[in-house]
């Protein structure tokens, strides 16, 4: 969807509307992989933790 509002749009602030839209997408999606990974790092020290 955002491809395509960049791809159809007519004016400039169409196009940084689009391209803001976009910003938006990725950096929530980076927020979301972030959290998934400090997730991973808290298993993983907590299960090294109960070998101990």
């Amino acid at each position: 969807m955002i491809q395509q509002d960049k791809a159809h749009a007519k004016t400039i602030d169409e196009m940084l509307t689009a391209i803001s839209r976009e910003h938006e997408f990725f950096k929530s999606l980076d927020g979301i992989l972030n959290t998934q990974s400090n997730m991973i790092v808290v298993y993983y020290l907590r299960y090294q933790m109960l070998r101990l």
